[in-house]
């Protein structure tokens, strides 16, 4: 691919000196991967994002894409009673076993549980998108030693979903024994305020089958209003694929005002949900 990628050129048209873009992207990203969230302030990280895009479609040719082998940028996150780490080879048996339990699996895929086989490309999917937007990515979280399940911020990987740059998917999908305890929806509003206030997002969305309320309960729970409904196609449907799936969306500003309504807390000033950690069709 050859010329400036759309998502390099200002709104005028003309191309934004994208060489300075990328050489202050690979000065971060020569620097220790814990300073990132710390040194770098939003705007830069923002860029960051939105070159990491243009550099993506540039490298896109008929030899492929070209493998990111920039150091990892996720910081390891922490609430109250969990602790999210950057997602590694280390946590693959664990994701076995959760995506191995019936009931998870309900609303996700073809509804059946999934081979050690499909587990490993999803794990490998899921750190190839880490690598798509610094700072982005997937994080095991824990309970003291017990692995609870996962959380990510990934970029958007469909048309429909806008552009990568400024935004991301929520997602989560946690282990039952640690369903209705609150941990999906403190995990969520973690991965939001480092979002918002760390990367400078400008807008976080998350999706789910319309039929899963639990996942919904969440998603409002953490401060995300409801925003469309969407019929996609999938190779295989299951019960309850014909009411579509949701979207729920925050965008930066509303997460702000949240929090000054809620006194810190964005998730305190949302209409209030029905309890339940479901998880999403990821």
């Amino acid at each position: 691919m050859s010329g400036t990628s759309s998502c390099c050129k200002k709104k005028n048209g003309n191309p934004t000196t994208t060489q300075t873009l990328l050489a202050q992207c690979d000065l971060a990203y020569s620097e220790p991967p814990q300073r990132l969230t710390v040194t770098r302030p939003p705007q830069l990280l923002y860029r960051m994002a939105t070159v990491a895009a243009c550099r993506n479609e540039r490298d896109v040719g008929d030899a492929g894409p070209r493998e990111d082998t920039a150091p990892r940028s996720q910081p390891v996150l922490h609430t109250s009673r969990l602790r999210l780490v950057p997602l590694s080879d280390e946590h693959l048996d664990s994701e076995v076993v959760l995506d191995a339990d019936p009931d998870v699996m309900r609303f996700l895929g073809n509804g059946r549980p999934r081979t050690r086989e499909q587990v490993e490309q999803r794990h490998q999917n899921r750190l190839a998108a880490a690598r798509r937007v610094p700072g982005l990515g997937c994080w095991a979280g824990f309970v003291g030693a017990d692995f609870v399940g996962w959380w990510s911020l990934a970029p958007p990987d469909r048309p429909d979903q806008g552009p990568v740059g400024g935004q991301a998917e929520l997602g989560y999908r946690l282990l039952p024994r640690f369903w209705r305890q609150g941990l999906a929806k403190a995990g969520a509003a973690e991965l939001l305020r480092y979002g918002f206030e760390v990367l400078g997002l400008e807008r976080v969305f998350a999706e789910t089958m319309a039929i899963n309320e639990a996942s919904r309960a969440t998603m409002a729970a953490a401060g995300l209003r409801y925003e469309k409904t969407l019929w996609l196609e999938f190779e295989e449907t299951i019960p309850g694929a014909e009411l579509g799936e949701v979207v729920y969306a925050i965008s930066r500003s509303r997460w702000l005002a949240d929090r000054s309504v809620g006194g810190g807390d964005p998730a305190s000033a949302s209409p209030p949900a029905a309890t339940g950690e479901g998880e999403q069709r990821l």
